[in-house]
């Protein structure tokens, strides 16, 4: 019987286009192949438009970003964030991981 392991490429690539960013996140730890097989599509997908406010580690996350083999040639757009932020911002640290971690699909909001 044939498993999910033994598909092609393409029909990888055809699955992941059409699954939600969780699912496709999910499918990539599974094992290397999937990693490999989506790393580029991934990279599109998730680095094509980076939103940075001025804070020391959101531009250590894109200077991290450039320096990718792999994600570096992916991002297309940068956008920066239009308001200056404390720098004794409680729930900073919360906030970045946050948004790592959800990648604003759950809009969560800057607070003031």
């Amino acid at each position: 019987m044939a498993s999910i392991q033994d598909m092609p490429n393409e029909l990888v690539l055809m699955m992941v286009a059409e699954a939600p960013f969780s699912t496709f996140t999910a499918l990539r730890q599974t094992c290397r192949r999937f990693n490999d097989v989506t790393i580029m599509t991934f990279g599109r997908r998730f680095f094509h438009t980076r939103n940075i406010m001025l804070h020391e580690k959101s531009v250590q996350n894109l200077v991290s970003i450039a320096n990718h083999h792999v994600f570096a040639s992916c991002v297309q757009k940068v956008g920066f964030a239009p308001s200056f932020l404390r720098s004794n911002w409680f729930g900073f640290e919360q906030e970045c991981e946050a948004r790592l971690n959800f990648d604003g699909k759950h809009d969560i909001e800057l607070q003031e």
